[in-house]
């Protein structure tokens, strides 16, 4: 039995790999779209590559200016990761 994730992060990880687990994304027009938490994992785990390329490393802080709330999503998780 998996052990209980205590992080948002260990959930996520311990949901990704699922297909069939995620979350509705509404967006601004009203139009929604299932998430499965594995798409959203693959996702932040390349932004957060990229952030570590760019030479941001934990502990640092970041800001975001996302006007699409499915990349701030993305992009929180993937500065976590």
């Amino acid at each position: 039995m998996a052990q209980q994730a205590r992080t948002m992060i260990e959930a996520l990880t311990q949901c990704a790999f699922s297909r069939e687990t995620g979350y509705t994304h509404m967006a601004e027009d009203g139009t929604t779209r299932f998430e499965s938490f594995h798409e959203l994992y693959c996702r932040a785990s390349r932004i957060g590559l990229a952030l570590q390329l760019h030479g941001v490393a934990k502990g640092d802080r970041l800001g975001l200016i996302l006007s699409d709330s499915q990349k701030l999503v993305d992009s929180l998780f993937g500065a976590f990761l």
